[in-house]
């Protein structure tokens, strides 16, 4: 063989161990877990990517390092530095065929890493050094718990729980689906009979659709199952949820017919309820005007007469202020000019504010009619004077009131029952009217009758309604807004006078109630028209 050939030879065993080196490196780097080569001495000969990444020792060329200098460059505290360098110490210095171990870092974050080594030897058997494969399995770790976690929720479940495979067959079951099978008397062996018949096309659905979950209803020895199938993926199988709704849809159908006893029980209630909400509104009243006169007019009496002293001390400082004794210079003083004008305003505005506190409480007495609770000899202007007192704060600077009265005599009534007619009417008024517009109020007399006619420029009362509007319950307020109980009180009441009550409206035009009453309540007579 020439040299030429031998050098030829060389070149070509050189271009080869290039080519191997390149793809070792390539393939080393390329590996998802760790790995590092040592040699005798304890110096580094190989490193990938993947073994820097675990040890935070990313951009250093560890390559000819000796092994206890990696924790030197790790991102890791002190007390994990030392536990790291014992451990590459371990295995350099090993003399097993393999070490394992798992090591618990905390930087660069918390992270678990599986590794073990293994010699190096060369054909002859000579241990060259040490091959190790690090892991990380934090995330294995960590999905092994969720599952451990899920399998402790299963079992500790209070619900029913299996797990199936395509074809319906029972793999798994925790106590509480156990506990049911006893309950319908169902050996464990044919438990997949407790599911729906066609269970196994409900699975196929499930899975090829990728869905989440469906419910399903069904009947197992008069008990009512609902199911609700979660698939698992991974594993071709499906998780399903039992609910045994047989006690809840007992108690469903109790409830029905309770609640059909309720209606009928509350049908006959609201026969007599007209009388009583009536009853107790007025008995409320009275005690809330009793408690205002007894409340109110002490503590009025006492601001009438302290502000009657004011009125006095202030006109004797005018006077002196006026007289010849008085120096010019403080009967022209602007501050005491002042300060007489505001007094004297003081004194006009609490003599309104109080005469207005002593109107409202004989309105409130008359409308009330504590003293007349038996029938009497009224006028009836009385009580709708009064009735508009009360409702004026809702009709002022939007609704305009329309007095038209006549010469009425003084008509035989309960004061109080009247007066809560009118209040309801002309609430009703009110409430109908949107914006601005007016409520009329007439009156007259018609021979041994007296006619109240109330009409107001509301949206009016369709014809479907119109004869509707004094039936107990009756409402077109809305829910939440009227109990629909006024004007059948007010025809109740009317009734009792031997009175009538008619209405007349129309749509966007307004209504108009028209009251008779007799003028003696002893006369038995027909109303007129």
């Amino acid at each position: 063989m020439t040299q030429s050939s031998i050098h030829e030879q060389l070149k070509e065993l050189e271009r080869r161990h290039e080519e191997l080196s390149t793809w070792l490196t390539a393939a080393i780097d390329s590996a998802v877990d760790g790995m590092i080569l040592i040699d005798e001495q304890g110096r580094i000969r190989a490193v990938n990517q993947a073994f820097k990444k675990i040890y935070g020792c990313e951009g250093y060329d560890l390559v000819g390092m000796n092994i206890q200098q990696i924790q030197q460059y790790a991102h890791c505290c002190m007390a994990q530095a030392r536990e790291l360098q014992q451990f590459f110490q371990e295995l350099f210095t090993s003399e097993g065929a393999v070490v394992r171990r798992e090591l618990n870092l905390v930087q660069p974050q918390p992270r678990t890493i599986w590794f073990y080594s293994r010699p190096v030897m060369d054909s002859s058997g000579k241990r060259l050094g040490r091959l190790s494969l690090h892991t990380d399995v934090t995330a294995e770790k960590k999905l092994n718990e969720e599952i451990r976690d899920m399998a402790e929720f299963s079992e500790a479940c209070p619900f029913p729980v299996i797990r199936c495979d395509r074809k319906g067959n029972v793999l798994y079951m925790n106590p509480a689906f156990r506990s049911m099978l006893d309950q319908v008397r169902l050996p464990v062996e044919k438990a997949s009979q407790l599911l729906p018949p066609d269970v196994q096309v409900h699975i196929d659905e499930l899975l090829k659709n990728h869905s989440t979950a469906f419910d399903l209803k069904g009947e197992f020895r008069g008990r009512i199952l609902e199911f609700t199938f979660a698939p698992f993926r991974v594993k071709e199988q499906v998780f399903v949820i039992v609910n045994d709704l047989t006690e809840q849809k007992r108690a469903e159908q109790k409830i029905l017919d309770y609640a059909r006893e309720l209606e009928e029980v509350n049908r006959q209630i609201k026969e007599a309820q007209t009388q009583l909400i009536q009853s107790e509104k007025m008995a409320s009243l009275g005690l809330l005007v009793a408690g205002i006169a007894h409340e109110i007019n002490t503590p009025i009496g006492s601001i009438n007469s302290n502000n009657d002293i004011l009125i006095r001390s202030v006109s004797k400082m005018r006077d002196f202020l006026n007289c010849e004794q008085c120096p010019m210079e403080v009967r022209q003083n602007p501050e005491v000019v002042k300060i007489m004008g505001i007094l004297e305003e003081i004194n006009r505005n609490n003599r309104i504010a109080c005469d207005r506190i002593m109107n409202m409480i004989r309105s409130l007495k008359n409308f009330a009619r504590l003293d007349e609770a038996e029938r009497k000899r009224v006028d009836i202007h009385d009580g709708i004077e009064s009735t508009l007192t009360l409702v004026h704060h809702q009709l002022k600077n939007r609704i305009e009131v329309v007095k038209e009265y006549g010469t009425l005599p003084e008509i035989e009534c309960y004061p109080n029952r009247l007066n809560q007619v009118f209040m309801n009417i002309l609430v009703n008024a009110e409430q109908a009217i949107r914006g601005k517009g007016t409520i009329t109020i007439r009156t007259q007399q018609e021979g041994n009758w007296v006619k109240v006619m109330i009409s107001d420029t509301g949206s009016g009362i369709s014809p479907e309604n119109v004869s509707k509007i004094f039936d107990p319950g009756f409402t077109t307020k809305g829910v939440g807004v009227g109990t629909g109980l006024g004007l059948s009180i007010c025809y109740k009441i009317i009734q009792d006078h031997r009175g009538t009550i008619h209405v007349e409206s129309e749509l966007g035009k307004g209504t108009t109630f028209t009251i008779t009453l007799p003028i003696l309540l002893s006369r038995s007579q027909n109303a007129p028209s």
